[in-house]
């Protein structure tokens, strides 16, 4: 019988259901004693109506206590019938999830079974189902050890058939889940450690594929699937066979006898090369590898005509994906199988291989996006003026996801990048005072932030540590903890003269989960040249260094230049003042917020220019010469920079 809200199990409080299993109901429950939240795993009215089963169990529960790990869900003791338990909130694991993130959460499983196994206690029933995954990213492994005493509940689902009650005495019988028992745990042999090693290869590779390794229409079938089939192991990345093959090998003898392996290795081959835009075109925005590395998506410009293309790692060969005009930032599915992109204000995907674009939500004037294994895509859907939404990958309306922190400058967030646990991204904040502009580490379903680094780029997580930016079209990698969200070391240099957008603040490059980076080198296509022409268009010279100009105006007097200037090192804009007579560039401008947009006063004697500042205006005019202060016209501060004005002539 179920037990309702209220009721108590000594000093625990019963709150509410949260599922039932082999061992019974469980609750989440709290303890009135030390004013927690625990869950209570309520064991059925046969089993503790057993003295023998109980005292077994508790002997069970004191060994169990014994385990302290940060990947065990603690047990805290025995109330009445029932077991006492660590409350984990999290989703039980589910694949297929990218590589590096299953490697990160088989790296936590092992690390709880080798100190389990330490201790002597094998677990004997691992599943995903005793897998939990926490909103941080954290494993925690159930049920340990438990196996030996559970009762069945449900023999007829050969997907979590029951682990059956035994005493000490007697033997035979199977213990565990068919689909992840290893041969001699089918056979009712005894076991040891090494049957929780075949387990972890069979969730492991659950992982990865999304799939069962062994299943059938029975229990009985699917128990001769373990003894009988040999696993077939091409679907899963070639970087992890050898483990596996380790794990799974039904002679316990040739098993992998301990779990803790540091770390999956193979040789180390560096391969580089340089891939060339398609004939007649030229790549624009920031190249997108496949998380798998096997593809590279770009972007190719002629005529004025943006598309997206597809490039195979292993061949020159180069694909069109009709359908994606006006394409702009794409990124990838975590199973490397769909693109996602920005096109005429929307958020749109793209099978790889081709077929129809899908419209999936609203994205005005788009700055980056990506996708996350549990179907949610993040992405910045305006230029400014705005934080980080989410949108399913089914589609539907957007949500917001990040909030600007106005009071402190903050203009905009984009270029989010998923981490590895699903659930945390990193993004950037641009501010209105360049040297603010910095990297968060964001959450789902949360508005907590992190600061992780003070930088004018977008930042990628690589595996299987390290956080790569740009700062001075230098690309480095720094040592990252994705758990902690936190850098640990020193920046090192991987590539320098990579290109770089200033104005957006992003690098032009991209790394997959397998170790493939890609990046852009060379001057942005924002660079260029102020050059005079002549009233049929024909070029007569040019003046000044190449930079990034924005809108330049001309002197009424025909004698000064007045125009922005970007710098790309430090992010900083400015406006600039070129004397055409003596060919000198000087700045007009030196607020640390963003100067734009110079329209000369008609008697040449002021420059008005947008500038936001708060507390202060949007609109400002500075006197030519003579040092003179910044002056505001505009005492309304209002969201949006203007990007077009003009002085009426008679100068009002």
């Amino acid at each position: 019988m179920p037990i309702s809200s209220g009721t108590r199990l000594g000093p625990y409080e019963i709150l509410a259901p949260i599922g039932a299993g082999g061992m019974g109901e469980v609750y989440r429950a709290k303890d009135t004693k030390l004013k927690r939240e625990v869950a209570l795993k309520v064991l059925p009215d046969s089993f503790a109506s057993d003295p023998e089963r109980m005292a077994r169990f508790q002997r069970e529960a004191e060994v169990l206590a014994a385990l302290n790990h940060p990947n065990i869900a603690a047990i805290y003791g025995v109330e009445d019938r029932a077991l006492v338990m660590e409350l984990v909130d999290g989703a039980t694991l589910q694949g297929p999830i990218p590589l590096e993130t299953a490697l990160n959460y088989a790296r936590q499983i092992a690390d709880a079974l080798e100190a389990a196994h330490e201790k002597g206690i094998v677990h004997r029933d691992l599943k995903p189902a005793n897998i939990m995954i926490t909103p941080a990213g954290v494993v925690k492994v159930l049920d340990f050890g438990l196996a030996a005493v559970a009762q069945s509940s449900d023999p007829s689902n050969p997907a979590n058939s029951p682990t059956l009650t035994i005493s000490p005495t007697r033997a035979g019988m199977i213990l565990g889940t068919a689909a992840y028992m290893s041969p001699e745990q089918a056979r009712g042999k005894a076991v040891d450690k090494r049957a929780d090693i075949w387990a972890f290869g069979v969730v492991l590779f659950e992982m990865l594929t999304g799939k069962r390794l062994f299943e059938g229409e029975t229990i009985s079938d699917t128990l001769a699937a373990v003894l009988k089939t040999e696993p077939d192991l091409t679907q899963v990345p070639a970087k992890v066979r050898r483990l596996l093959e380790s794990c799974l090998q039904k002679d316990p003898k040739q098993r992998l006898r301990d779990i803790a392996y540091r770390q999956v290795t193979e040789e180390t081959r560096v391969l580089r090369l340089s891939v060339l835009p398609p004939e007649k075109t030229n790549f624009a925005n920031s190249p997108a590898v496949s998380p798998d590395g096997r593809r590279l998506a770009f972007i190719a410009v002629q005529d004025n005509k943006r598309e997206l293309w597809i490039r195979d790692m292993d061949s020159a060969a180069l694909h069109r994906l009709p359908g994606t005009e006006g394409a702009n930032y794409p990124f990838w599915s975590p199973d490397s199988r769909v693109i996602a992109f920005f096109a005429g204000g929307k958020l749109k995907k793209i099978e790889a291989s081709g077929g129809p674009a899908q419209a999936l939500c609203d994205a005005p004037n788009a700055r980056g996006g990506t996708w996350s294994a549990s179907g949610n895509i993040v992405y910045a859907p305006r230029q400014q003026d705005a934080g980080l939404s989410r949108c399913p990958v089914s589609g539907g309306t957007e949500a917001p996801v990040t909030e600007l922190d106005r009071a402190a400058g903050e203009n905009t967030h984009r270029m989010p990048w998923f981490l590895p646990d699903g659930v945390h991204f990193l993004y950037t904040a641009r501010n209105n005072e360049a040297e603010k502009n910095a990297v968060y580490a964001g959450q789902l379903d949360s508005k907590i932030r992190k600061r992780i680094l003070t930088a004018s780029s977008n930042a990628v997580y690589a595996p299987p540590g390290y956080l790569l930016f740009v700062r001075d079209r230098i690309l480095l990698a720094q040592p990252f903890d994705a758990a902690k969200l936190e850098t640990t070391g020193d920046a090192v240099p991987l590539a320098d003269e990579v290109t770089y957008d200033p104005l957006n603040l992003v690098g032009r490059f991209s790394a997959s989960q397998s170790g493939v980076l890609v990046y852009a080198t060379g001057i942005e296509a924002g660079s260029a040249q102020l050059t005079w022409f002549d009233r049929s268009g024909k070029p007569l010279g040019t003046f000044g260094a190449p930079s990034i100009f924005l809108t330049p105006a001309i002197s009424p007097d025909g004698s000064t230049v007045a125009y922005g200037r970007l710098e790309p090192q430090t992010g900083r804009n400015d406006i600039w003042l070129h004397d055409l007579s003596r060919d000198t560039d000087s700045r007009f401008t030196s607020d640390s917020r963003p100067s734009r947009y110079p329209v000369w006063s008609p008697d040449g004697a002021h420059i008005a220019f947008s500038s936001i500042r708060v507390p202060g205006g949007i609109l400002w005019q500075k006197a030519v010469g003579g040092g003179a202060p910044d002056e505001v016209l505009d005492k309304e501060a209002r969201g949006n920079s203007p990007q077009t004005m003009d002085w009426s002539r008679d100068g009002r």
